[in-house]
């Protein structure tokens, strides 16, 4: 988790360096991610604002053991399936002692964020944008310290009923976070996707004196387009020369086999990681390593797809080209907004040189 103080508790000359510090660093990245930029800033204010109620009113819940007040912030898709009132009552009942009822909400200064950037539009932060939550340090007058951490929608245009609280996960903090004696939760994580429509044409590559974002933009959108194709052959020729031989051509077929044939769409495209050197302004070597999550395959499945890729590389020119390549499907997610991998097909290795 990453701690984030939220934007409703800095002062407005706070938000301001952060405004003009963001806008300093998007300067050369263009119109759009300008724009992306100031979208961000602005509905991470407003959504902070709202988590703090949220966190206030579960806090206070708890507090007073009112399973009521817990069932009013829980998103409706959630209520349906659940019996939010018996669970609340299970997680207040799983508290070792009571909590201090002189500790007001305004005393805690333990609220942590943290969220998975395929849970985000970043385009239109009003279209779909999910994120968790943590009030940490909740002390009970036996001296037990648990976490209260808890999922939250706070826009999904596509149905508006899925905003509110997911789930609350009650978490004692000396126990391991991953047996299920330590916890007890309130409700389920309902993923809300955005599916976008995949490119339907390949793009034409821009040359090295391009932004190096340019350029991981346009193979992104060819990657896509590939795999709304199912074209093979396209996807086969991107892997290193050394790599290319019939065993690779069975490896990709078994890719489009393994999503039903093709892709119909998918969230986002997250770059994790980028090393670039350039010369004159000129790109002399530049690799990425980068995420498509939540692609939809034809036949209904949802994977995740990696590709750690050279595109240039004047020093070792054999390097050129896709080393590593690895699709996940995926069913669910764990606490921590990760995806549950169910199986996967890998092709290469990582490139550690």
């Amino acid at each position: 988790m990453t701690q984030n103080k939220s934007a409703s508790d800095l002062p407005n000359s706070s938000i301001g360096v952060l405004f003009l510090t963001a806008l300093l660093a998007v300067s050369s990245s263009g119109c759009k991610q300008f724009v992306q930029t100031v979208s961000y800033f602005r509905y991470r204010h407003e959504y902070d604002k709202a988590a703090l109620e949220y966190c206030r009113e579960v806090y206070n819940a708890f507090l007073h053991k009112d399973s009521s007040a817990i069932e009013k912030q829980i998103a409706k898709p959630v209520a349906e399936k659940h019996d939010i009132k018996a669970e609340a009552e299970k997680a207040f009942a799983f508290l070792d002692g009571e909590i201090d009822k002189d500790r007001t909400f305004e005393e805690i200064n333990d609220l942590k964020s943290w969220s998975q950037f395929h849970n985000i539009d970043s385009i239109d932060y009003t279209n779909n944008y999910t994120a968790g939550w943590s009030i940490e340090d909740v002390v009970t007058d036996k001296g037990t310290v648990y976490d209260i951490d808890m999922r939250i929608c706070f826009a999904y245009k596509q149905n508006e009923d899925n905003v509110g609280i997911m789930d609350i996960a009650v978490v004692q903090r000396d126990d391991d976070y991953e047996k299920e004696d330590s916890k007890v939760r309130i409700g389920e994580f309902i993923e809300c996707l955005s599916p976008c429509k995949l490119p339907s044409e390949y793009t034409e590559m821009p040359d090295r004196e391009a932004f190096s974002l340019s350029v991981r933009e346009a193979y992104a959108d060819n990657m896509l387009c590939a795999l709304g194709k199912g074209d093979s052959e396209w996807l086969y020729g991107q892997f290193r020369n050394s790599m290319k031989n019939d065993e690779l051509k069975a490896k990709v077929s078994d890719v489009f086999q393994f999503i039903g044939g093709s892709a119909t769409g998918y969230s986002s495209v997250y770059n994790k990681f980028a090393t670039k050197r350039v010369n004159y302004g000129t790109i002399e070597q530049m690799t990425d390593e980068m995420i498509i999550y939540d692609v939809i395959g034809t036949n209904g499945n949802v994977y995740q797809i990696k590709y750690e890729m050279t595109y240039f590389d004047d020093d070792s020119p054999e390097k050129i080209g896709i080393n590593y390549f690895a699709v996940d499907r995926v069913g669910g997610y764990d606490s921590s907004f990760d995806h549950i991998i169910m199986d996967s097909i890998k092709i290469g290795e990582n490139d550690d040189t």
